[in-house]
């Protein structure tokens, strides 16, 4: 990993003088015109899909312009390491902000939790945890000197500190641009109360968030209150297997980083009462990643060196159950329909709609089994279509969510259903009932909203209608 230049220009610098500084070889005018400190992740171009423009005519940089929603972005590529140049944002693209408005923001987040937060009552009764404290801990970090990336992601560790499911800062633009119908409901619901811009300027936050934060080169994985490194690796011409226990990082003893780091972790053991990882960000089970500038983990039988350790020192399986894509095959020997879904994305469901059709389509088959190993999540309506086009007869059943009784609530559930009518007709089973308020004795007697959504799954016209067992692999045992 090299340091790179810049995360965004100073002002008086333009897009185009950067990158005419880029054409000329100019470093000097390179770092004048950039801020200096960031690192950049190798694989930085993968947080952007069909960049407009890539030019080759360059003598020594890959250039990248890059346009969101109002956002102009340039990408530099150093031809001979990758890392010469950062993304470069343009100053005027985001905004500054005073202290003030950062708190003002802020406490507008406050407030937006308290109305709709679900697991205020659980969090204070199983992890003695009140949300509100945390967030004033944030609070009181606001800088006069704070950038808005700076903000940006002081405000993603707060929320992940609340301990909440599903609460992060969001990535607009990617919500809209990357899934069709998805994209037009998300459009739906932000467009009466988020300013125009909005989407650009999140879509640049979190590129920049993710500069420097790749995942850690070595894997962990976290069983039984232990971790352990996941795959034989070399070093030094010495092969350590996959399995040996990590018993510190910098010399400090696992036990007792883990217990520093409760607040910053969400993954959970029920068994130990015990957070051990982040769900759905880089860490993972990686939590020296949260240790700043960690340099050596120490295992029972060889200490490594973070800084001389790279990811293809590791000796992967040649196909792991978490790397396969996504497919759809009939296996003639057992009679199985396997279906492997890595992600629930709703603009992949033709994919698994016509496999189904091409592989079960008069064949005999006795089990279906769906393969959600290491499965990154998405939409329900994925699984839903799948199970439709399997099934030989309806299926009904009803859910309940208790949520915090406010207006905001209210609008979301109004929103909600005039949303899924829209976008989703074939999902109209996933509607949600008027609220009722009841009060919930378990959860201190609070006043809830509690909406009943009755949901059918209903087999398409062109269903294989099986009566045979179906049949999940799930791999994560917390």
């Amino acid at each position: 990993m090299a340091t790179v230049l810049a995360a965004h220009f100073l002002a008086g610098a333009s897009p185009e003088e950067f990158a005419q500084a880029i054409l000329r070889n100019d470093r000097d005018a390179v770092t004048r015109a950039c801020v200096p400190g960031v690192r950049l992740a190798t694989d930085i171009g993968r947080y952007l899909k069909n960049p407009p423009v890539r030019s080759e005519q360059f003598r020594e940089y890959n250039l990248f312009f890059y346009r969101a929603d109002g956002a102009e972005m340039i990408l530099a590529f150093n031809r001979e390491n990758l890392l010469a140049a950062p993304p470069v944002i343009h100053a005027g693209i985001l905004p500054e902000l005073s202290r003030e408005q950062m708190q003002a923001d802020f406490d507008f987040l406050r407030r937006k939790m308290e109305e709709t937060f679900p697991l205020d009552e659980v969090n204070r009764q199983v992890f003695d945890l009140d949300f509100r404290k945390v967030l004033d801990s944030y609070r009181a970090q606001i800088r006069d000197d704070m950038s808005l990336p700076e903000f940006s992601e002081l405000v993603s560790n707060a929320l992940n500190d609340c301990k909440g499911n599903h609460l992060w800062t969001a990535d607009i633009h990617q919500l809209i641009e990357n899934y069709s119908a998805v994209g037009e409901a998300v459009r739906a619901l932000i467009a009466p109360t988020v300013e125009t811009g909005a989407a650009g300027i999140t879509h640049a936050l979190t590129l920049l968030g993710n500069l420097g934060k790749t995942p850690g080169a070595l894997t962990l994985r976290y069983f039984d209150g232990e971790y352990y490194n996941s795959f034989p690796f070399i070093l030094e011409n010495k092969e350590y297997p996959a399995g040996m226990k990590l018993l510190a990082v910098d010399g400090e003893a696992t036990a007792s980083l883990l217990k520093r780091l409760q607040p910053r972790l969400t993954a959970y053991d029920a068994g130990r009462n015990l957070f051990f990882g982040q769900s759905f960000t880089r860490v993972h089970h990686n939590i020296y990643l949260l240790r700043d500038g960690a340099e050596e983990l120490t295992f029972e039988k060889v200490t490594v060196h973070l800084s001389r350790f790279r990811s293809d020192m590791q000796k992967y399986p040649a196909d792991t159950p978490l790397a396969m894509k996504k497919k759809v095959l009939y296996l003639e020997e057992p009679q199985i329909l396997y279906i492997r879904l890595p992600q629930m994305l709703i603009n992949e469901t033709a994919f698994y709609l016509d496999g189904i059709r091409k592989e079960g389509r008069d064949r005999k088959i006795r089990a279906v089994v769906l393969d959600v190993r290491g499965n990154s999540g998405g939409s329900d309506l994925v699984w839903m279509d799948i199970l439709q086009a399997l099934i030989g007869r309806e299926y009904a059943y009803e859910t309940k969510m208790a949520l915090p009784d406010s207006n905001t609530i209210r609008d979301y559930l109004k929103h909600h259903n005039q949303v899924i009518s829209k976008f989703f007709p074939e999902a109209a089973g996933e509607t949600v009932g008027d609220p009722e308020k009841v009060t919930v004795p378990f959860l201190g007697n609070r006043t809830f909203l509690v909406s009943a959504a009755s949901k059918r799954l209903v087999p398409k016209e062109n269903s294989l209608r099986l009566d045979c067992p179906v049949y999940v692999i799930a791999h994560d045992i917390y």
